[in-house]
């Protein structure tokens, strides 16, 4: 099913990158978990004040809010915290997951009472899409950037229809028509919002070589339907998602669709020259069960701002089409591991006092 608002731009380098200058934000989906268990949080000089307002005054400017189509990270969940974070002067990413719970590299689950079929899914996604952005909007809140999707370069999204590995249910051409219906609707409901497609293992030359090719195809999910290509990169997952690594990763993303072209019809508010974004990281503060991709880098609080300048210089390099990072969870108290078999990545401790390394937000 093909969406379109058609319109003809030029695609020219000073009107296209319309976003800030550099992103530096974190996720904190886990903030009214946190808070109603009752976690209460300090800055580094142990005054009280929201989480939202601590990372603010260290440099944030950027929430990143994943969203659940129930459960505890549902659209109101979403709304409370983004309301917050814009009163604190920042901007929103939104990670739509597609999913009544968490998506990731091998977990794409159709939610609950959505259709099973091919056009059936991308009428769906076109309106949930357009419908959630709209919620935001009309509360007063603008979403600067949406994922479509969440780290969906493993198995694909909503499996099985959209399983990018299976040649019965269409592969790629089912996964690439309803990304594209997607994004369809993401545009109607906000053609000045950027739409991102995040790769969990975008820092893997190869395997994102592999996925945006096969992911862009004519009549279907096209360069232009998307603003942004996001990466998670974690050092506890693979040893060979080194800072090297990601460098060669982006460089060709940018090199490849970052071409600014003198002409292209494209659908209304979108950017041909990609940009590139850092959509989940972090680091540990204690010893690690494996090992890490950059061993040099000590675990602890001052490796915590190592990691981040690190990044900070890869970004840099890049040149103007990386437009940041954002944080995964620094505050999420009751869960400080995160799945990292690190036992802390957390930009504050367990008694809820920002460490040092919140500092990472700044210039």
């Amino acid at each position: 099913m093909k969406f379109q608002i058609p319109l003809t731009l030029v695609c020219i380098i000073t009107v296209v990158n319309t976003v800030a200058a550099f992103y530096a934000g974190a996720d904190i989906s886990s903030i009214l978990v946190s808070e109603a268990a009752g976690s209460i949080f300090s800055d580094t000089t142990g005054a009280k004040g929201s989480v939202e307002n601590i990372l603010k005054n260290h440099g944030a400017n950027l929430v990143r809010i994943r969203v659940w189509t129930s459960g505890d990270y549902n659209t109101a969940t979403a709304l409370k915290i983004a309301k917050r974070a814009r009163a604190a002067g920042m901007s929103i990413l939104l990670a739509l997951h597609y999913s009544d719970s968490w998506a990731d590299p091998g977990k794409q689950v159709i939610p609950s009472g959505w259709p099973t079929t091919v056009s059936g899914l991308e009428t769906q996604l076109y309106t949930y899409t357009r419908d959630t952005l709209k919620t935001f909007i009309n509360a007063g809140v603008p979403i600067a950037l949406v994922q479509i999707g969440n780290e969906i370069d493993g198995v694909g999204m909503l499996l099985p229809v959209g399983a990018t590995n299976s040649h019965v249910t269409g592969g790629f051409d089912n996964f690439s028509s309803m990304l594209h219906s997607a994004a369809s609707g993401a545009r109607a409901a906000s053609p000045s919002t950027k739409i991102v497609l995040h790769l969990a293992n975008g820092w893997n030359l190869a395997d994102t070589q592999w996925f945006l090719t096969n992911s862009f195809k004519p009549g279907k999910l096209v360069p232009a339907d998307v603003d942004v290509i996001g990466a998670s990169f974690y050092p506890y997952y693979s040893t060979s998602a080194t800072f090297a690594s990601l460098q060669s990763s982006l460089n060709w993303v940018v090199s490849t669709y970052g071409k600014v072209k003198k002409s292209y019809k494209l659908v209304k508010g979108s950017n041909i020259c990609k940009d590139v974004f850092i959509a989940e990281t972090n680091f540990p503060v204690s010893a690690c069960k494996n090992a890490i991709s950059e061993p040099s880098i000590p675990r602890s609080v001052a490796g915590q701002v190592q990691w981040i300048t690190k990044l900070k210089s890869v970004l840099s390099g890049i040149g103007s089409h990386a437009i940041g990072f954002s944080w995964w969870e620094p505050s999420w108290l009751q869960n400080s591991d995160q799945g990292s078999n690190c036992g802390d990545v957390l930009l504050f401790t367990k008694n809820g006092v920002a460490r040092s390394s919140i500092s990472v937000f700044g210039k």
